[in-house]
């Protein structure tokens, strides 16, 4: 049996072929792979910019503007009742062990080779099945959002949103659209920072923010500051995101290459009243 991680390449692109097959005429702006409350696959979906509601359309059988990023109303689907390959997919994610504990915010947050969770192996077969079908498709793919779908857990979806999509008109609207949902959760979750938290998080901001942006130059500058003496003082999962950063320098397959706003996006999750966050754009 192939790998997780081929599998679901496979099954992704199969089935994202027949949703693009049917609908690439109404302008695709979206595709969201989503989970439902028990973390099982729940559905493949799009959104088309012809799904969105205008004046002198029916306002029952189209979205509002409102609702373009409301995955739950996105009428072009495909649940695994209605896909083998797709069923086959969630019964083995379902019977992993870990299932139960792969959703949680710092997952792509995790240091370089530690194991992967189910999370990562669904971000890495998305990431690799959108490759691919760009590779067959064409550049138009670029115009489409791909993010995970989870909407108890907005902080996933924005963590997936950026790990999957460049920068982009979309993105920023997904982003726009998302923020204020974390952001209320957090505030009804929140953990308090400590000192060292704090000043962690402001050091690493402004790593991001000198001009011009160089990544071996803040992965390097993020390596000292694991160094310090009360690095190990600051919380685990602000810990990672300073070890990812610095791994940008290493150049292996683990490492990732991160833009100044994904900093800054990371650290808005923490601290988002520090004046160095990057706010969505309106």
């Amino acid at each position: 049996m192939p790998e997780p991680t081929t599998l679901l390449k496979q099954v992704l692109i199969e089935e994202f072929q027949q949703l693009y097959q049917h609908y690439k005429n109404d302008d695709i702006y979206a595709c969201a792979l989503v989970f439902n409350e028990y973390l099982q696959i729940d559905y493949l979906a799009i959104s088309t910019q012809r799904s969105i509601y205008a004046e002198h359309e029916d306002r029952a059988q189209y979205l509002s503007k409102l609702e373009r990023w409301n995955i739950q109303k996105w009428r072009s689907r495909l649940r695994p009742a209605q896909s083998s390959a797709l069923h086959s997919f969630r019964d083995i994610l379902a019977g992993s062990a870990a299932v139960a504990h792969s959703f949680s915010p710092p997952m792509l947050q995790a240091a370089p080779g530690q194991s992967s969770s189910n999370l990562q192996t669904l971000l890495d077969a998305f990431k690799q099945a959108k490759e691919a079908l760009v590779t067959s498709n064409g550049q138009d793919l670029h115009q489409i959002l791909f993010f995970i779908g989870l909407p108890s857990q907005p902080e996933l979806e924005i963590q997936s949103a950026l790990y999957l999509n460049p920068s982009s008109g979309g993105l920023q609207s997904f982003l726009h659209d998302r923020t204020p949902k974390q952001q209320a959760i957090q505030h009804s979750n929140r953990f308090k920072l400590s000192q060292a938290d704090k000043d962690l998080l402001i050091d690493l901001a402004q790593l991001a923010e000198v001009e011009p942006y160089n990544e071996l130059q803040v992965a390097h500058a993020a390596y000292l500051l694991t160094l310090e003496s009360n690095f190990m003082d600051t919380n685990a999962y602000i810990q990672k995101l300073a070890q990812t950063i610095a791994a940008m320098a290493t150049g292996s397959k683990d490492s990732c290459a991160m833009q100044k706003d994904e900093i800054l996006a990371r650290i808005n999750q923490f601290y988002h009243s520090s004046h160095f966050t990057a706010q969505p754009a309106s």
